[in-house]
């Protein structure tokens, strides 16, 4: 594939200038421009962050379910420890209400999590989107021109 390096030279004005000229891979690039992020790799990952982020919420969601389940399990457990075995102390009573305020806290946090996911899920949906839309329409006009890299907007300026 041929790539583009850009050479000093006069310009129309005769004030010098930029001019981009295809050339071997070897001398494809300046190196403070080169990099191994594309926009490919680029719109990859913001796919996983959202894939990642999608299933953390749910796990929260699952999270949330079985803390219910386990909050009606203490209700239920502290109303047997007084109807059924007669078992009224406050050292008790204090105990099982404090696991019960615990597991709700718990429930609460993991709640907090799965929004937070849930919002990072929908802010990386937007930034791959956003990034595929900006991005790679360049790319594809660079490539349909024959060159690996568009040139800087600055060097296409009057």
């Amino acid at each position: 594939m041929a790539a583009v390096a850009v050479a000093p030279s006069a310009g129309p004005a005769a004030g010098g200038g930029l001019v981009g000229a295809i050339v071997g891979r070897e001398e494809a690039i300046a190196p403070q421009h080169e990099t191994e992020v594309t926009i490919d790799d680029c719109c990859l990952e913001l796919a996983a962050i959202t894939e990642r982020a999608f299933k953390r919420h749910e796990g929260t969601q699952a999270l949330i379910r079985r803390a219910e389940r386990l909050l009606r399990s203490l209700e239920e457990f502290k109303t047997e420890l007084v109807v059924e075995h007669n078992i009224v102390g406050r050292r008790t009573n204090s105990a099982v209400d404090r696991m019960i305020r615990r597991v709700d806290e718990m429930a609460q946090s993991i709640a907090g999590i799965g929004e937070q996911s849930l919002a990072a899920a929908e802010l990386s949906e937007v930034a791959e989107g956003a990034m595929f839309n900006q991005y790679k329409p360049i790319q594809r006009q660079t490539a349909d021109v024959g060159l690996s890299t568009p040139s800087a907007a600055v060097h296409n300026e009057s």
